[in-house]
């Protein structure tokens, strides 16, 4: 490993970038782990229950951006998949000292959430060992939450209380101790992927487009549009007509110009088909747009 500060900005930038293969590496090695936490919390979900991804500094701010983004993107309620920050959301911003070794917080998060089977508890710590996600796991071991692991090292004292351990072991960190880099980026990875791969499962994507997207701005509002002129077969233009009958809800349209149906039959159509659309894809040919 060069000593970086030695190193001219190009060599620097070239190095830093090539480290940068180490996170995908790490990934590769956990993808059938990842897979069966996308199960397990799916059909925890079904269940009714919710989901809380639990860290401090990197980590936790890592979860909460991966969180914060769920909500506008697949339409679902900000309460079902939320992160929980060592020291508090003020911590996003600033770090508050201390904060991660507090275990008996991370317990009492658990117990203010009101967590309980069939919630989904995720640990998430480069170190596989910060007391405070420690202290959270506990408490939902003792709630019979399912508790998922991700970490950055082979080994942790966490294993007996998870049920699946998502390890990532990137390796010594190229500016040493800064998780914030190697780690962070296998975590932002891991995260991104197990996220998006149970909003896929739990239908909130149609043709690999995101049809409970919330537009709330014109760049959206367009991108709507497109969305449903792809799924419907129709203009871009008479999808924005449907679009703006229906408030910009582009499940509302899909169910509405699939089925044919209106009023309260429409609403009947919303709640049985609350999930995946891809059913009524295929036994529905798209209506004429009216």
């Amino acid at each position: 490993m060069p000593s970086l500060e030695n190193l001219d900005t190009l060599s620097l930038v070239t190095h830093l970038n090539q480290q940068d293969t180490r996170p995908q590496a790490a990934v590769n090695t956990a993808l059938n782990e990842i897979a069966q936490a996308v199960d397990a919390i799916s059909h925890r979900i079904e269940r009714g229950g919710r989901v809380r991804v639990i860290g401090a500094g990197t980590s936790g701010r890592l979860a909460q951006l991966d969180a914060s983004e769920l909500p506008p993107t697949f339409g679902i309620e900000s309460h079902l998949w939320s992160a929980i920050m060592a020291g508090g959301r003020e911590a996003f911003w600033e770090a508050v000292e201390g904060a991660e070794d507090d275990k008996n917080a991370g317990e009492a998060a658990v117990v203010q959430e009101n967590l309980a089977e069939p919630d989904v508890v995720i640990g998430i710590a480069a170190s596989g060992r910060t007391p405070f996600v420690q202290g959270a796991l506990e408490a939902a071991a003792a709630r019979d939450c399912l508790r998922i692991g991700i970490i950055c090292v082979p080994n942790t004292p966490w294993l007996p209380l998870l049920d699946i351990a998502i390890r990532l072991p990137v390796g010594e960190e190229s500016l040493q101790g800064s998780t914030r880099m190697l780690a962070g980026t296998a975590q932002k990875m891991a995260l991104n992927i197990l996220s998006s791969s149970v909003m896929i499962k739990g239908g909130h994507v149609l043709k690999s487009l995101m049809i409970d997207m919330r537009p709330s701005n014109d760049k959206l509002r367009q991108r709507a549009e497109v969305i449903v002129a792809s799924i419907l077969g129709c203009s871009e233009g008479e999808a924005k007509s449907l679009l703006v009958r229906h408030d910009y809800r582009i499940r509302r349209v899909l169910v509405a110009q699939l089925t044919g149906e209106t009023g309260n039959a429409l609403e009947q159509a919303l709640s049985r088909y609350h999930g995946s659309l891809a059913s009524l894809l295929v036994d529905k040919a798209p209506q004429t747009p009216r």
